[in-house]
């Protein structure tokens, strides 16, 4: 459920990148990229670049894809919005969206769930903190 949770805050991410507000940074997205052997995709995270006209987005990967040859972290890619399954930024040093993160915390040992949750927002969304 992480997907469409969200997806379905997406408009919220966007309406924040477009007016980057002070003390708002970190815009990425989660986005599925096929792999080489083209048997699914690969999610990988990328700072957001721009949105362009046709409602594709450019950005630059956050992280080394595994099984992806072609492209490496720091290259810069361009997926249409069907691709993004997961989003956040930044305010005050914590991270808010993240939800495919979040779903996979009852995966992780607590020493790991402790160091990721200290670098989230108790809540994936601001407006659920007010």
């Amino acid at each position: 459920a992480a997907g469409p949770e969200g997806n379905r805050h997406l408009p919220l991410f966007w309406e924040l990148f477009d007016a980057r507000p002070i003390g708002y940074s970190a815009f990425v997205l989660k986005v599925g990229l096929p792999t080489a052997d083209g048997r699914g995709d690969e999610f990988i995270w990328m700072n957001v670049l721009e949105r362009l006209p046709d409602g594709d987005i450019v950005g630059e990967l956050a992280n080394e894809p595994v099984e992806i040859a072609h492209v490496r972290a720091g290259s810069t890619v361009q997926v249409p919005p069907s691709r993004v399954i997961d989003w956040s930024y930044s305010v005050g040093g914590m991270a808010y969206g993240h939800f495919t993160t979040r779903a996979l915390f009852p995966r992780m040992s607590p020493a790991t769930r402790a160091e990721v949750e200290a670098m989230l927002s108790p809540t994936p969304l601001e407006t659920d903190a007010n």
